[in-house]
């Protein structure tokens, strides 16, 4: 019954995929919801909001993890796509190497600081928290290589995308772990090849 109370009623998905539904972010903006997991722009989107709001890392899993681990979605994550006839490949990595740095050494400094610590936030607490947050990126081997689709499924039988997907998709449940068993040999023999690929690479 609590599980039931937990995954239907107090956990809310979001719902964009959903015709004429309210999104997460527009729920807590509405003070409708009392947290919302998202990323850092999302904390600019609520700058208009009359109620207060804090900003917290992505919990511990225990008191025994000694760093925060703070996910870099793949979605949120951007690549840039080089023509095959380029002619001047060498050139080519240069500029885009020049133009990833100006990024990282102005734009996004200026957006962290200015947008997002100086306009964003309301407290001197949630400042820290974001510092916490960038000094904690993580990138998980597992969602940007897809391996096994596992990422992909787990989302659509938990989050955002659960009623967007084919008849090939695994049910909406909340039975995590009989999910994961189901595809752990899977999982296991994808990480071997991935193992196996980048010992290529390296040799």
């Amino acid at each position: 019954y609590l599980d039931n109370i937990m995954f239907d009623e107090v956990l809310t998905r979001n719902n964009s995929f959903v015709a004429n539904s309210k999104s997460h972010e527009k729920m807590f903006a509405e003070n409708q919801s009392l947290f919302i997991v998202g990323n850092l722009g999302s904390a600019n989107t609520f700058r208009s909001m009359e109620a207060d709001f804090g900003i917290l890392p992505t919990p511990k899993y225990n008191a025994s993890q000694e760093n925060y681990a703070s996910s870099v979605s793949i979605h949120g994550a951007s690549v840039i796509s080089v023509p095959i006839t380029s002619r001047n490949l060498e050139m080519v990595g240069v500029i885009l190497e020049a133009m990833a740095a100006e990024s990282k050494y102005t734009v996004i400094p200026a957006f962290y600081e200015t947008v997002l610590k100086d306009k964003a936030t309301r407290d001197l607490e949630s400042v820290a928290m974001m510092d916490i947050i960038i000094n904690s990126m993580t990138y998980d081997v597992g969602v940007y290589y897809s391996i096994a689709s596992f990422p992909d499924f787990f989302l659509r039988i938990t989050g955002s995308a659960y009623n967007a997907g084919h008849s090939s998709y695994p049910q909406q449940t909340s039975d995590i772990a009989s999910f994961y068993a189901k595809y752990e040999k899977i999982l296991n023999k994808g990480v071997e090849s991935l193992i196996k690929s980048i010992d290529k690479w390296v040799s």
